[in-house]
């Protein structure tokens, strides 16, 4: 009969000690955030291309090389994280993925205007706005391959300890993707409709959440300024600069925390681009203008969603980093045959945050990405209703001057 007693030889549930959060909940959800990031942003930039359904009814549910290219990345990460393949080798994958899909893409546009010249019909509205979403995705690709590449022949790959950093530049590359769309996709169409109004950034975000936007950033930007030099200056007090553990990362010295504050304005600026160029780029050629101004709305709530999902999970770190700027360091940590056991406790000590510190920077950067992730899914289902409407362009016009 059971009685309600444990069985014996099984480990008892460990109690829920500050080093336990320090030691095992912190580092974990560091180490797979980026990668969760990583792996949702492919997501977040491919799923809304399976629901436009606009145009003829034999394109409508085609949606080109994507579904192959996202499997691939996707098993290519897979390799990386579960085996711990080199990253040479990663990089190398990734980037022949990157080719095989702009040749696929290309040739794709290639066929379709050759189709356009051949019959003197439009360009399907549904193939025109996936081929805008594909451009993104690859762009968003080849922007974290660039990134990765350029810290390792840097030797700045130190810097990919820091998780929070690493997932603030996986959720800018998504805008690089949108931008890089904006600008380099040019569709050849006889066809070009235009919508007859001025276009600003007006149109796309409303001030109070530009607003919510800029502050957030300048926020995280003198925090991360402050906290480098406090902890700086605390460091030189104790002639030295141990490793000091953040929300969901770990910095070897203060110049960490002093790229917080760099990357911040970075990842503003960039999404300041990136709304200015969505409100401004010419028409897409053969869209119809609800269709048009629907892809702008989503490069412009997908930018908004990355710069503030990016800020919160940037000051994530900063919480517990405060603490390093203000409290003395402990002279053991200077020694470096000193190997005894660090002894946390909830509440900050000496050169030690505290676990509550900790775990309030670690659910900040937790929100941050949820933000993020709440921010792009509505953002893709608002914007994109006007192409999920099945009913055809309407035929050419006399106004509608070959290009």
């Amino acid at each position: 009969m059971n009685t309600g007693t444990p069985h014996e030889g099984t480990p008892p549930m460990p109690e829920p000690t500050p080093a336990l959060v320090v030691d095992h909940l912190a580092p974990s959800l560091g180490s797979a955030l980026p990668w969760i990031a990583l792996v949702g942003a492919l997501l977040a930039i491919a799923l809304p291309i399976r629901t436009i359904r606009a145009g003829s009814p034999q394109g409508r549910n085609r949606s080109g090389p994507v579904p192959l290219l996202v499997g691939a990345v996707v098993a290519v990460l897979a390799a990386e994280y579960l085996t711990g393949i080199r990253r040479w080798a990663t990089i190398t994958l990734l980037v022949v993925i990157l080719v095989i899909g702009l040749v696929l893409l290309v040739r794709s546009r290639r066929e379709a205007s050759l189709l356009e010249e051949a019959h003197g019909e439009p360009l399907d509205q549904g193939a025109t706005a996936r081929s805008w979403c594909t451009a993104s995705l690859l762009g968003f690709l080849a922007t974290v391959v660039a990134g990765v590449t350029l810290l390792l022949v840097s030797g700045g790959d130190g810097f990919m300890t820091m998780s929070s950093i690493l997932i603030a530049v996986v959720l800018s590359s998504i805008v690089i993707g949108d931008l890089s769309a904006n600008l380099l996709l040019r569709l050849r169409s006889r066809v070009r409709r235009a919508e007859l109004r001025p276009r600003g950034p007006g149109a796309l975000l409303s001030p109070g959440v530009a607003a919510t936007v800029l502050l957030a950033t300048a926020a995280v930007t003198v925090g991360g300024f402050v906290v480098a030099r406090g902890e700086y200056l605390a460091g030189g007090a104790a002639d030295c600069h141990p490793s000091i553990t953040l929300g969901i990362s770990e910095a070897e010295d203060t110049v960490a925390l002093g790229m917080i504050g760099v990357i911040a304005p970075a990842i503003a600026l960039v999404g300041v681009i990136g709304v200015l160029v969505a409100a401004a780029r010419p028409a897409i050629a053969s869209l119809e203008p609800d269709a048009d101004r629907a892809l702008r709305l989503l490069s412009a709530g997908r930018t908004v969603g990355a710069v503030l999902g990016a800020q919160l999970v940037l000051a994530g770190d900063l919480v517990p980093g405060a603490a390093h700027a203000v409290l003395p360091v402990d002279p053991a940590l200077c020694d470096p045959m000193d190997t005894s056991p660090d002894s946390w406790a909830w509440l900050p000590g000496p050169y030690e945050p505290g676990g509550l510190l900790v775990l309030a920077g670690t659910v900040l950067s937790v929100a941050g990405v949820l933000v993020w992730a709440a921010v792009t899914l509505r953002t893709a289902r608002r914007s994109l209703a006007p192409l999920r409407s099945s009913r055809r362009p309407p035929a050419i016009t006399s106004s509608e001057k070959p290009r």
